[in-house]
């Protein structure tokens, strides 16, 4: 009876609770009927206080329940998408339905100040959003601002000192050394981070240590993934200017892709932006001409000054990772027409003799057509490493030059057409593969390359080397070379000491034929003497091995020692004269490298090297070439050339990523020895290359330091670099050796800030000092001093509207015009999806720029037309 007395009071108190709670039932949509994520929540009418909540579900419905007391209860709807919306209700169970009001609601502005500079073992990771500023476009634009980061003017990167040696995206390497493509068109927003990896080893299958350094790019989330398409036009005077780019990128997690096509002829050309930093593939030979025609040198200002150009290049990047494969191809096209236009004065000092003086006045048209492709495959894992590159390039670039000449060697005048074909062609191919096997280390490497360079000169007329005048001189030259490369490799760790050694066999076979031909006033052909002519195959083979120690301590210490041991096999055959020589040399250049860590931050490095070489194709040809309208050139000696060259540096490097301060000191030495002592002789204003049997020495130091620090403080960033280098030789002119000294004395100071929101301004100064001297020359040791100032200014006015100004100050003390100013200006203005750009370029209209530069006891003014006063309006838009 008890226990059924017990049973029924509990039965009623549940009733009675059951009876207390008050259940609220409905809906949450919108005006057009459609169900909303929201959170609606009960209090007590006159509180705050939350007495029960629910969230809606997918059909926008919800059930909550109300534990609490009072007459009256508020039911209140809550969404981040929706307008707040509170209807009292009796407190009793009820459907309560809402329809509500669609809204954005902005959330309150939070502040995160991220640490500007992180470390993480040999990993220095810069977070980008610290350091971009309104006027930084690209991620170039942000490199600049970076501690220990140097850009230059070309876009080669530089860090505390030393060029990069790898460039990734997300930690792939798509473009192969042209980095440029990737800093000149991603934009600093789309990248997080920028980390640079110190002792980087691209390898991770090689035990042997490395003290290259790699810069990898982190791109924010919303930038992978997708594609981005931007587009710019512009148009512009004076003369008629137009501009215009199309760049393509999708950047994910085992696909990269970057397209662009940028076309103008307002003085930015191509070959910057396409340049090839590092990654040179199979061992191509050098892609340049033995002939030249006269043209404008290279002046110390921006190519927009004194360039007029037309130029469409095209770049094409795509790198596709299957498993632990990289699948790699870049295409690189660019036309280039460019115009040149200037003066130049070259002193050549002359032992006991009046100085020669030629003056220039030069019209140079350069038309170039440059094609690359590569095609890669990569596997770089921890054991196993595998590469493959196709390379082929292909250039047909001509070269036009009208020059007057005057000189005090001549009375009259000479007018000089001269024109350069220049084509070309290579293809390469390179093989590296490497196994480990515990600590056994196994590598095979198969290069090959081949060129093929016929360039001709024509010189119209030519009437300065004799008395009798000739019309026409026309000089082929056609140099073919094969390059083959065979090395494979054994290498063994034993704890922290490891070994290598690798045999390896190189074959370079050469060719060379010219001969120099003309047209008499008669238009008579007149063929090429035999002294005129050359058909010499140039062939060096080398067999032996290279030697490889390393020790290492708690990555503290660390050495390396490496003897490259070889025979060398050198044949000379002059099919002209049906001689043939061999030459056989044994060659031992031994090299050591070791670095010490006294802490993380601050390390000493040591450099020691011996290097020494036999044969020279260039110093074997017997027939003369005509290597330019002034320099006739042969070689007379029988000697095989030898040269050898000897030394070593030692730095001081410190880098602190928490105080953001790097800094480094270079001392070095090098001492060089040759067989042969070539010079020049000249007749009239033609230079003929000469030579004494009897050996030459130079030696040469130069001390070097460079200091960036960056303070949190106005955003600034203060650089500094200083140096000093003397060379000690010997220059043999009109045939008589004399000594040589030459000093340079350098120093920079570079400075960023951005003290406020609405400001940001930067600042360098260079100058630089150059002496020499010989004894008996008369004239030609004045000292050379310049130097030149570079202040840009930023305002920002609001977020949309940036104005720049640019003023470039230069002096020249041995320049008529010592003093050169140019001024340029800038407005850019973002609406929406676009970015409107007025350029104005030379506001000063400087009319010329002038320098002077010494050079083997000689002195050159150049002096360059340059472009006017000109506007160009550009639009950047998105198209996808």
């Amino acid at each position: 009876m008890k226990n059924r007395i017990a049973f029924l009071i509990l039965l009623i108190m549940g009733a009675l609770s059951a009876y207390s709670q008050t259940i609220i039932t409905g809906t949450v949509k919108n005006k057009k009927g459609e169900p909303i994520l929201a959170t609606v929540t009960l209090q007590r009418l006159g509180t705050n206080t939350i007495a029960g909540f629910a969230s809606t579900d997918d059909a926008g419905k919800y059930k909550a329940v109300y534990k609490g007391s009072g007459d009256s209860i508020l039911v209140v709807v809550r969404g981040l998408m929706v307008e707040q919306t509170t209807r009292c209700i009796p407190n009793c169970s009820a459907m309560v339905n809402f329809t509500v009001v669609e809204k954005v609601n902005k959330l309150k502005e939070v502040s995160v100040t991220a640490s500007p500079v992180r470390r993480k073992g040999d990993t220095l990771t810069y977070a980008v959003g610290v350091f971009a500023g309104q006027s930084d476009r690209t991620i170039e634009d942000v490199m600049k601002k970076l501690p220990g980061i140097e850009v230059s003017s070309s876009g080669g990167i530089s860090y505390n000192g030393k060029e990069i040696s790898n460039f990734y995206i997300e930690d792939l390497d798509m473009l192969g050394g042209r980095y440029n493509v990737a800093t000149r068109n991603i934009e600093a927003k789309d990248v997080a981070s920028i980390q640079v990896y110190e002792n980087h080893q691209p390898i991770k299958a090689n035990p042997m240590f490395s003290d290259q350094t790699a810069i990898n790019l982190r791109l924010k989330d919303n930038a992978k993934g997708i594609w981005t398409v931007n587009a710019l036009a512009g148009i512009g005077y004076e003369p008629v200017l137009w501009n215009a780019e199309l760049t393509a990128m999708h950047f994910a997690r085992n696909r990269q892709h970057i397209s662009m096509y940028k076309g103008n002829n307002s003085g930015h050309t191509a070959d910057e932006e396409l340049r090839k930093h590092y990654d040179t593939g199979a061992a191509i030979a050098f892609t340049g001409s033995i002939l030249s025609v006269t043209q404008p040198g290279t002046p110390n200002v921006a190519r927009k000054r004194y360039i007029d150009n037309r130029t469409n290049s095209i770049s094409v990047n795509q790198l596709l990772k299957v498993k632990e494969t990289e699948l790699t191809a870049n295409i690189n096209y660019y036309n280039e027409r460019l115009d040149k236009e200037g003066y130049s004065s070259s002193v050549q000092y002359l032992p006991d003799d009046t100085p020669l003086v030629i003056e220039e006045t030069v019209n140079n048209v350069s038309k170039e057509n440059n094609l690359s492709m590569e095609l890669s495959a990569r596997s770089n894992k921890d054991r196993e490493f595998f590469s493959n590159k196709l390379e082929a390039k292909a250039s047909w670039n001509r070269t036009y030059t009208d020059a007057l000449s005057t000189s005090n060697r001549r009375t009259e005048n000479s007018a000089v057409f001269q024109h350069l074909d220049r084509p070309y062609f290579s293809v390469a191919n390179a093989l590296n593969m490497m196994k480990r096997i515990n600590n056994h280390v196994f590598r095979i490497r198969f290069n090959v390359d081949y060129n093929d360079c016929p360039h001709r000169l024509c010189i119209t007329p030519a009437y300065y080397f004799s008395g009798d005048s000739l019309e026409v001189l026309s000089q082929e030259v056609v140099q073919r070379n094969m390059n083959a490369t065979l090395h494979t490799s054994y290498g063994l760790n034993l704890g922290d000491f490891s070994l290598n050694y690798t045999p390896r066999f190189n074959m370079n076979l050469r060719k060379l034929t010219s001969e120099l031909t003309g047209r008499d006033g008669n238009n008579m052909f007149l063929p090429a003497a035999d002294s005129m002519r050359n058909n010499l195959w140039y062939n060096n083979y080398q067999i032996g091995v290279d030697q490889d120690y390393t020790y290492k301590k708690y990555d503290r210490l660390r050495i390396k020692l490496t003897i490259p041991t070889y025979f060398s096999v050198i044949t000379n055959n002059n099919r002209l004269s049906g001689s043939s020589v061999n030459y056989k040399q044994w060659i031992v250049n031994p090299a050591l490298t070791a670095d010490y860590s006294f802490t993380p931050s601050f390390k000493v490095v040591l450099n020691g090297y011996y290097r020494k070489s036999y044969g020279n194709m260039n110093d074997a040809y017997t027939g003369y070439i005509l290597q330019s309208y002034r320099n006739l050139l042969r070689n007379m000696g029988d000697r095989l050339f030898a040269s050898s060259v000897g030394g070593g540096h030692l730095s001081l490097e410190y880098r602190d990523a928490i105080r953001m301060l790097f800094f480094n000191v270079t001392g070095s030495y090098q001492h060089s020895w040759k067989n042969l002592f070539y010079g020049y002789s000249y007749e009239n204003i033609v230079g003929i290359k000469t030579f004494v049997d009897q050996p030459t020495r130079a030696d040469t130091y130069r001390l070097y330091a460079s200091a960036s620090k960056t303070f949190r403080f106005w955003r600034t960033k203060v650089g500094f670099s200083a140096g000093f280098s003397k060379s000690d030789s010997e220059l043999f002119i009109q045939n008589k050796a004399e000594a040589y000294n030459s000093k340079k004395y350098f120093a920079g100071i570079s400075f960023n800030t951005t003290p406020c929101r609405y400001v940001n301004w930067v600042y360098d100064f260079s100058w630089s000092r150059t002496e020499q001297k010989v004894e008996s020359t008369l004239g030609g040791d004045s000292p050379l001093r310049s130097h030149s100032h570079e202040f840009k200014l930023w305002i920002f006015p609001n977020e949309a509207l940036s104005i720049n100004f640019n003023v470039d100050y230069q002096y020249y003390n041995k320049a008529g015009n010592r003093n050169m100013a140019f001024a340029d200006a800038l407005v850019r203005y973002k609406y929406k999806q676009t970015e409107w750009e007025l350029e104005c370029n030379n506001l000063f209209n400087a009319k010329r720029y002038v320098s002077t530069t010494y050079s083997a006891m000689s002195t050159y003014v150049s002096q360059y037309e340059l472009r006017p006063l000109s506007l160009l309006l550009k639009v950047r838009f998105k198209l996808k």
